[in-house]
């Protein structure tokens, strides 16, 4: 019988010596330029400092480049307290940036409406089979989700942040709607296949916004 299950399994990486961290911010520093884009995406490796993607964004904010985070727990706070160009969440993840749970459409506004007050320029929040909502300025969109048979959700969420990514400098919902659509791409892949081309711009006019 098909289980139409997915069993991911994650390892904890390597170590990886403070020296080499060192190395690895000097070089990320020095081959930038202003308004480029850095994704800082994931869990960090074995004993490497929950801080450092805070100290990155930190050195990169300097230089003028626009840092977009993605990532979970301390090392999610302490890089939001930075003011990254773009943070990219599930509500979970918000949730330890508002500092409470939250579920309601007005109550993830709120929080976004915070972090955008904070110095953080874009805020997305995934809300799986709920759409996706993105702010901006002073003004809110939620995407509403489109019914697809969901093979994997591997690889959703980077789908979702290179999608945004493509848009970043059109408006919100421009930006929202390439997001869901490479995410919605992502999910009807089965295995750790991920958005391609033709399912992005076959998805991208069915996505649906509106402003909160």
């Amino acid at each position: 019988m098909e289980r139409k299950t997915v069993t991911e399994i994650n390892e904890q990486g390597f170590r990886i010596p403070s020296e080499k961290l060192h190395i690895l911010v000097d070089d990320i520093s020095s081959s930038t330029s202003p308004n480029d884009i850095v994704v800082l995406s994931g869990s960090l490796p074995r004993e490497c400092p929950s801080g450092f993607y805070a100290n990155l964004i930190h050195k990169l904010n300097k230089l003028r480049v626009r840092c977009v985070l993605d990532a979970d727990g301390e090392a999610l706070r302490l890089g939001a307290q930075k003011g990254p160009y773009l943070i990219k969440s599930n509500l979970n993840e918000l949730a330890i940036l508002a500092g409470s749970s939250i579920s309601s459409h007005s109550e993830i506004k709120k929080v976004c409406m915070h972090l955008i007050q904070e110095g953080i320029a874009m805020v997305v929040v995934s809300l799986g089979s709920r759409g996706a909502i993105l702010a901006r300025g002073d003004a809110a969109f939620i995407a509403s989700p489109i019914k697809v048979d969901v093979k994997s959700t591997v690889g959703a969420g980077d789908s979702m942040v290179a999608g945004i990514i493509k848009n970043i400098d059109s408006s919100p919902e421009e930006a929202l709607r390439a997001g869901v659509a490479a995410a919605t791409a992502s999910i009807t892949q089965a295995g750790t296949r991920v958005c391609t081309k033709a399912l992005y711009d076959y998805y991208y006019p069915l996505v649906e916004i509106t402003r909160l």
